[in-house]
């Protein structure tokens, strides 16, 4: 089955996996929340 949608699961993976490569001395408390964070500005924008 393909997928057709994105959850907010595979968006904050995605945002985790951005910000562990670009800035790779995060915390890990600082991986687990930023990308809730910054999934949560955006939604904000569109809702």
């Amino acid at each position: 089955m393909i997928k057709l949608y994105n959850v907010q699961s595979d968006i904050t993976s995605g945002f985790s996996n951005f910000l562990k490569s670009s800035i790779p001395n995060l915390r890990k408390t600082q991986l687990n929340f930023l990308p809730s964070l910054m999934f949560g500005m955006i939604y904000s924008e569109f809702a």
